[in-house]
């Protein structure tokens, strides 16, 4: 494997966005053709200090956050139109630090409520834990990184039978390069609606 490196800009290219991607994005795009999106910003000296809201007009939440001194801190909330909660992020100092998790959305076949993935990063590096699962509640995936290596991972069919896939598989990369895609197009929408002070 490369070196490691932030899990932006790096290494961990796109490889396979649409899983992952188009049931997130969707929402905000209908959202866009339908209603302005307004940014919502406490500031104190002309740098966003407090909280951060993304709504569609007339007042429908779409992500929530808070920055201190003007980065990122705490966790980032994204939501459906429906209200459902879709991702949470965490920040610390502006890199996303703790753990990033994210629900099915209305419409993938399965309970909406569900989990979809759970992924541990540090100061902005995978580091630790990263499991996914289907629609149905069945787990998807199961590894455990460290320093940019895939150290262990598991994997399963829809219907939970084990695939038999060794943890350097090309499978696997693509797998973990899909989902670091993910949070790299989720930072971008945070970018497109940046605070206002």
């Amino acid at each position: 494997m490369s070196e490691p490196g932030p899990i932006f800009g790096n290494r961990m290219r796109a490889a396979a966005l649409r899983s992952l991607l188009i049931p997130l994005l969707l929402p905000f795009a209908c959202a866009a053709l339908g209603a302005e999106l307004v940014v919502d910003t406490e500031c104190e000296g002309g740098v966003a200090n407090g909280s951060y809201v993304v709504r569609a007009d007339p007042g429908s939440v779409r992500i929530e956050g808070v920055f201190s001194q003007g980065m990122r801190e705490g966790e980032f909330i994204f939501y459906s139109p429906g209200g459902e909660k879709l991702i949470v992020l965490p920040y610390t100092r502006g890199l996303i630090d703790g753990t990033v998790r994210a629900w099915h959305v209305p419409g993938e076949g399965g309970d909406a409520s569900g989990l979809k993935l759970e992924s541990e990063l540090s100061a902005g590096f995978v580091n630790g834990r990263h499991r996914t699962w289907y629609a149905n509640g069945n787990p998807r995936s199961d590894f455990t990184i460290k320093d940019g290596e895939i150290l262990s991972g598991d994997t399963w069919s829809p219907d939970g039978s084990e695939l038999k896939i060794n943890s350097d598989s090309a499978f696997l990369q693509s797998e973990i390069e899909t989902d670091f895609a993910y949070y790299s197009r989720l930072e971008q929408v945070l970018d497109a609606y940046p605070p206002e002070c």
